[in-house]
């Protein structure tokens, strides 16, 4: 993400967690129900905290492959 990299310079390490199938079933499926999304959600924050991670940095941006590559 380009505002991080913009960011000063520490001594961490960054670690980047996504669910592409989750993405990709809240932008593309209109039976996709909020209340599952926000379970799952509600499940993967737990999960990276669960890995002792010192901070977590959300970020809404979607990334549109055919103009954005990762």
């Amino acid at each position: 993400m380009e505002y991080i990299e913009k960011a000063p310079q520490f001594d961490i390490e960054l670690i980047h967690f996504v669910d592409p199938a989750l993405m990709h079933r809240v932008t593309s499926d209109d039976k996709f129900k909020d209340t599952y999304t926000q379970k799952r959600v509600k499940e993967q924050i737990e999960w990276i905290a669960e890995c002792k991670v010192d901070a977590i940095l959300f970020s809404n941006k979607l990334i549109d492959n055919e103009t954005e590559s990762v």
